[in-house]
């Protein structure tokens, strides 16, 4: 799903949904395993650690990380909402039901001077020693954090060997997840609900939302 959220002239959201197709959702096997919410957490913490956030977060606290269900237009319009007016972008982890123990895609709420545009993206491996990237392919977009921990967008990019960026991507998630200690992780965790419109503020940056 990509749409884009903007702002009407009377302060009501209006949403301009491009497709209504989970495109990265291809393939996906289902599995007996249980998924938990420190599974959940873990997986975020590894997308942050592994896109380049040090461990204790960013001064400049411009994104939250979410791990969220299958995200429907209205979740989406959500998120694009919550990137908006509290001035930040959001990367999302999508477990497609509570029993997967890992993603099975990610999305990203980025704001624009007139909104914020909502899509499906994949984490890519650009280069061994490199942070990870997310990437858009039918949109050609390229997601990464600069030197500051702020979300920056590149058009008209694409990625060679995009398959296998990707499973180089998800591997290195897979062991950095594992690795994760939640017992002394300095995180904060809350819960977002329908009709939510804030998120916690925080001083360093590193708040990860648990989106039921």
């Amino acid at each position: 799903m990509r749409m884009t959220v903007g702002l009407l002239e009377d302060g009501k959201k209006k949403a301009s949904a491009n497709t209504a197709v989970q495109r990265n959702m291809k393939g996906t096997k289902m599995n007996d395993n249980t998924c938990t919410d420190e599974q959940r957490q873990k997986w975020t913490l590894a997308l942050q650690q592994e896109m380049g956030l040090p461990e204790s977060g960013s001064v400049a606290d411009a994104v939250r990380w979410f791990a969220t269900g299958v995200p429907d237009e209205p979740m989406g319009v959500q998120l694009s909402t919550l990137a908006m007016e509290n001035r930040i972008d959001v990367v999302s982890a999508i477990f497609q039901s509570e029993h997967d123990p890992e993603p099975t895609a990610f999305a990203v709420a980025y704001r624009t001077m007139i909104g914020a545009d909502f899509g499906g993206c994949l984490p890519v491996a650009l280069g061994k020693d490199q942070p990870l990237a997310l990437y858009a392919p039918q949109a050609q977009y390229l997601y990464q954090l600069d030197e500051r921990g702020t979300l920056t967008r590149r058009t008209g990019q694409t990625v060679k060997g995009l398959q296998l960026a990707h499973r180089r991507a998800m591997k290195r998630l897979r062991r950095a997840a594992a690795a994760i200690d939640l017992s002394t992780s300095n995180v904060t965790w809350e819960t977002l609900r329908p009709g939510d419109r804030e998120v916690l503020k925080a001083s360093i940056g590193h708040i990860v939302v648990n989106a039921a």
